[in-house]
């Protein structure tokens, strides 16, 4: 049994929707436990989900999350996450003890083949099985969380986390009080967190398994040596993430392999739902930046390849 955690809100559900219908189709010969972690959704929006699970002949937990809990992590009023962001903090309490370790994805995610190397990963010394994330190299994230570079910076949209360690050590705890004492160090949220928490306990893991926006650009932002394993990974991706502000259900996106989405959602309840606009602010912006690009103003370093 493949044990998968997820979090969502309303605003949400559809996208957490086609990650399950990309790992049902793509799944190997271990079944599937879904857990779905929320703040409360709509009834119709739970029927969706485990209708899904169901279409596909695997199972589904559904977790509604005390938000006080998390009263002291940081959210702004502009800010594109939601306190859901959080909750992937809470799963060694919420899941029960029975359950060993736990493959974290964020919504924004497809799964493109079976999940059954990545889960036997080997994790028994480890907090958890993290990606570098696509500005682990940023020495400003280093001088930001007080840490050496040489420890790296990982991307928290997936995670193989094992719980035995998180529930003896008492990570849950640690993190949240981290958050507690240093909301002005969190320019990412409870990643920074997380990487500040566990930096010296987690395993890396192939960049295949969290393959991110950053990695299409012609300019990457990792260092050269890094390079041969990233365009390997773009080339076949085991968990594709869309972790850019814009996402394939924007009309805006622009990322290679944006129809991918579109051919899972073609398969979920919220098949023939149009694509949505960013917000105004977004597209000015955009609209501003290509036309500074266009009269030669500022080099188009952010191009895909």
């Amino acid at each position: 049994m493949i044990h998968i955690a997820c979090c969502t809100d309303d605003a949400f559900t559809e996208h957490c929707g086609v990650l399950m219908v990309s790992v049902c189709e793509n799944k190997g010969e271990s079944p599937i436990h879904f857990h779905v972690l929320t703040n409360g959704i709509k009834l119709s929006n739970e029927r969706a989900l485990r209708g899904i699970a169901k279409r596909y002949g695997q199972s589904i937990s559904i977790y509604r999350v005390n938000e006080n809990d998390l009263k002291d992590c940081p959210i702004q009023k502009n800010d594109r996450v939601s306190i859901v962001a959080y909750f992937r903090i809470l799963l060694p309490v919420i899941l029960p003890e029975f359950i060993r370790k736990v493959l974290y994805l964020d919504c924004d995610i497809l799964v493109l083949k079976d999940l059954e190397d990545l889960w036997n990963m080997d994790i028994e010394r480890f907090s958890a099985g993290v990606v570098m994330d696509q500005q682990g190299q940023d020495i400003r994230k280093f001088n930001n969380l007080e840490y050496d570079i040489a420890l790296g910076y990982f991307n928290s949209g997936v995670m193989l986390i094992n719980l035995d360690y998180w529930r003896v050590n008492n990570i849950t705890a640690e993190v949240l009080e981290y958050i507690n004492n240093n909301p002005e160090k969190l320019k990412c949220w409870d990643q920074d967190a997380l990487n500040y928490v566990l930096k010296d306990s987690k395993l890396d893991l192939p960049l295949r398994f969290n393959v991110q926006d950053e990695f299409y650009w012609k300019d990457p932002l990792l260092a050269r040596k890094y390079w041969a394993e990233m365009y390997d990974a773009v080339k076949n991706p085991v968990i594709l993430h869309y972790n850019g502000s814009i996402k394939p259900w924007h009309k805006e996106c622009t990322h290679p392999d944006k129809e991918l989405y579109q051919e899972y959602k073609s398969l979920s309840p919220w098949r023939g739902k149009k694509k949505q606009h960013v917000k105004l602010k977004k597209r000015i912006k955009i609209v501003g930046i290509n036309l500074l690009i266009k009269l030669g103003f500022i080099a188009n370093r952010l191009n895909y390849r």
